[in-house]
């Protein structure tokens, strides 16, 4: 039931996300008076289509975006030697050409593509003619003086109505994150990725807990938490949680935290001295955790889990991993006794035989583990003051949040050479899926809100990158067209798409692959 909730979630995400980026293309275009041909939301075969005035809506099958098809879109002319070679020919030739132009009415053919195909099926007219036919009507006083060509306009005119997708994917994430602030109280916590200077709110650095395990039936509600105070001072390092946990037994502790997408307050009271609470008790700083267990090795037959907290070993306390792969090498060969800690069951004894194998360095136990740290993360608190407005500072933020640390993780990458960095940040539809998976598993539907307005900011700034195909690299051509006070030839044009293209299906093709690795195997 939940795949079928993702599935339908992220379609229905995917699907107003591009279909509002559409539909800016769509007004922008109406409001110029230019012709709109097609308005289609979703890709794949027509499910309904109906025209209305000079423009055909259509549904199709898969609503995972749509396209805006303009009258004259494409500057579908032939090359300018050929038209010099049209002027050069004689009168009486020209005349000829005219006449043909006149017998076929091609004049009473306003679609581009349609006058294209009509003259190329023209039969008992040589290829030649076909030609000067096409440059006559392109050339012709109707074409070049329809205010309703998209061709026609001016750079500026034309620039309005490609940016105009990533604007309406701007003005949805301001609206959504609005939204989303009126939700959780204007207040939002985000990982430090690097230092950035936020706009319109009150931000603080702190360095929340993250309960990762409780040991206490009555703290089970707190497993998956990030405390950002304690006693109504903000965390600066998991400490002064560990301290305040263990001292504070039999007394009442205000703590607020973050879960789900929301924070919380709420008081607590160990009551039970001596015992383990929490992974921040600090009786278990420093303790080893196993977090892998090897397929038919000595862990795995004797039941260890991932998450078990080594306590002792043959009655031997174990304070660090040193300690542990000094004992395991001591009594490699032989049947050890661990005394573990495991979430929901508590201290629990477990029997172990060990390998001996004759490298040292070889696995004896075969299971792999880490010391339990401080589970701190540096992260920003930011405070909107009125969410409903906080809405456009946050899209702001994090528009240039995200761009920050996108530049900061090409340099690592440049730097080190290492570029899985790169591909670890990137995620396709299957990798958002996955996220929307557990975010409805969790009934965490604040982020879900949180995800759809971060994805909407992306596909605005992806699509206004200067890249063949998307917005960005029409903004590119324009920009080009200006500089050099003409136009630019459709066979450049054809090839710069096709260039964008390969690359984008190359790049999705890769992320694609990535995400299915990372979530199903």
């Amino acid at each position: 039931m939940t795949l079928v909730l993702t599935i339908i979630l992220l379609t229905l995400i995917f699907g107003l996300l591009v279909g509002i980026h559409e539909f800016g293309h769509f007004i922008a275009a109406k409001a110029q008076g230019i012709w709109v041909q097609e308005f289609a939301f979703g890709f794949g075969p027509k499910l309904f289509s109906k025209k209305i005035g000079e423009t055909v809506y259509r549904l199709n099958l898969i609503p995972l975006g749509g396209y805006v098809k303009l009258h004259g879109e494409k500057h579908l002319s032939k090359s300018k030697s050929l038209e010099k070679k049209f002027d050069e020919l004689p009168k009486k030739e020209k005349t000829r050409i005219r006449s043909l132009q006149e017998k076929f009415h091609l004049h009473t053919i306003r679609d581009d593509e349609k006058l294209q195909n009509t003259i190329n099926g023209l039969k008992n007219v040589g290829e030649e003619d076909k030609d000067w036919l096409w440059i006559l009507e392109m050339n012709s006083n109707k074409r070049v003086n329809d205010a309703t060509r998209y061709s026609n306009l001016p750079e500026w005119r034309r620039l309005i109505i490609v940016t105009a997708g990533v604007i309406m994917n701007f003005i949805l994430g301001v609206v959504i994150y609005g939204i989303y602030l009126v939700l959780v109280g204007g207040v939002v916590l985000l990982p430090k990725i690097v230092d950035y200077n936020f706009w319109g709110t009150e931000s603080l650095e702190i360095q929340p807990a993250l309960i990762t395990a409780t040991y206490d039936d009555q703290l089970e509600y707190l497993r998956g938490a990030i405390v950002t105070q304690v006693d109504s001072q903000y965390l600066f390092g998991d400490v002064s949680l560990s301290e305040t946990l263990n001292t504070s037994i039999d007394e009442p502790v205000e703590l607020e935290y973050f879960k789900d997408g929301e924070f919380f307050s709420g008081s607590i009271t160990l009551d039970r001295a001596g015992s383990y609470q929490t992974i921040l008790d600090s009786e278990l700083q420093g303790r080893v955790i196993l977090s892998a267990i090897s397929e038919g090795s000595p862990a795995e037959q004797s039941n260890l889990l991932p998450g078990d907290i080594v306590l002792a070993v043959n009655g031997e306390d174990i304070l660090n991993s040193e300690m542990f792969l000094n004992i395991l090498e001591k009594y490699k060969g032989e049947t050890i006794t661990l005394r573990i800690l495991r979430e929901y069951e508590g201290e629990l004894l477990k029997s172990v035989a060990l390998l001996s194998p004759e490298n040292s360095e070889e696995p004896k136990l075969g299971a792999s583990f880490i010391e339990n740290g401080k589970f701190t993360t540096d992260a920003y608190l930011l405070q909107y003051k009125t969410p409903v407005v906080g809405g456009l500072s946050h899209s702001v933020n994090m528009l240039g949040y995200q761009v920050k640390a996108m530049i900061r993780i090409f340099s690592f990458a440049i730097e080190t050479g290492d570029s899985s960095v790169i591909s670890e940040s990137v995620s396709g539809p299957i990798g958002v899926g996955a996220e929307l998976k557990n975010l409805i598993e969790l009934q965490n539907f604040y982020d879900i809100i949180n995800i759809t307005a971060l994805i909407s900011l992306t596909l605005a700034l992806m699509n206004i990158l200067p890249l063949p195909v998307v917005d960005g690299g029409y903004v590119f051509l324009l920009a080009l067209e200006k500089i050099r006070g003409k136009k630019i030839s459709e066979k450049t044009q054809h090839y710069y798409n096709v260039f964008g293209l390969v690359l984008i299906l190359l790049l999705t093709v890769l992320v694609t692959l990535k995400d299915i690795i990372k979530v199903f195997l």
